[in-house]
């Protein structure tokens, strides 16, 4: 699944690319024609596309968390030994030094929980830590 979405961000990516370009080829032959709306989009394009792709791809990678938490408490047969192991880590009160974005898939729980808001929650690769114990819970 993360495949497909890697190769939807790098298609959004192209189409921005090739828009971008059309754009300015064809301001380039008919300098006289209004084409300002054809730019507005190509701006707005450019700015949403990158954000709404990375929307998606950290929906997902939250969706799969839930999915191999699903899948975990399925093999095992013992949700409550994967709510009592995440329970630990949430309230674990280690702290990363240094939280980065680009290390934060490789955490257990997201190490930027602290900094921002509920907004920073739709970047987030990993789901709230309660959200998956609630999941868990009501399996």
């Amino acid at each position: 699944i993360m495949t497909m979405v890697v190769v939807l961000v790098g298609v959004v990516a192209l189409l921005v690319d090739s828009v971008w370009r059309f754009r300015w080829l064809r301001d380039n032959r008919d300098r006289n024609e209004g084409g300002g709306i054809l730019s507005i989009i190509g701006i707005l394009m450019i700015i949403l596309a990158p954000l709404v792709a990375n929307l998606i791809k950290f929906a997902v990678s939250r969706q799969r968390e839930f999915l191999a938490d699903a899948s975990a408490a399925y093999i095992t047969r013992y949700p409550k030994g994967l709510v009592d192991a995440l329970s630990k880590i949430a309230h674990d009160d280690l702290t990363v030094p240094n939280p980065s974005a680009a290390t934060a898939h490789l955490y257990f729980s997201n190490p930027l929980e602290n900094i921002g808001s509920k907004v920073s929650n739709l970047f987030s690769t990993h789901p709230p830590v309660e959200e998956r114990i609630r999941r868990l819970q009501q399996m």
